[in-house]
This record gives C-alpha cells, structure tokens and sequence, in this order.
C-alpha cells in the first residue's frame, strides 16, 4: 500500500486491483472502503513531507 502512495504521487494512478480484476463490481460493502475514501489525503499529506526545495542553483 505504501509504494502504491508514493508510486501515485509520481504521476501514477491510484486503483483498485479488485474492481479492475473483477473481484468486486461496486465498493459498498468492501472492507477496504474506509481506506479508499481517505487516500487522496494520505497522497497529498506524503507530498506534502516529501518535497521541499533544499536549494536553488543558478548555472548563469
């Protein structure tokens, strides 16, 4: 789960293997659920701690 966040925050997308393989045809009733709908956040918060700009560099 942890390398599908960061594998998604370069450029990636997010899915669901169990709706693409056809595991599951909708996500109600899916234990997994209350994790989906958070992980937008999850993404974002992992950007957000991950990328600062340590220095600038000028090769003028």
């Amino acid at each position: 789960m942890a390398l599908a966040i960061r594998n998604s925050t370069f450029n990636d997308d997010l899915k669901c293997s169990l709706l693409e393989e056809g595991i599951l045809d909708k996500c109600q009733g899916c234990s997994l659920k209350c994790i989906c709908d958070s992980i937008d956040q999850v993404a974002q918060n992992y950007i957000d701690k991950t990328t600062d700009v340590i220095n600038n560099f000028n090769f003028e």
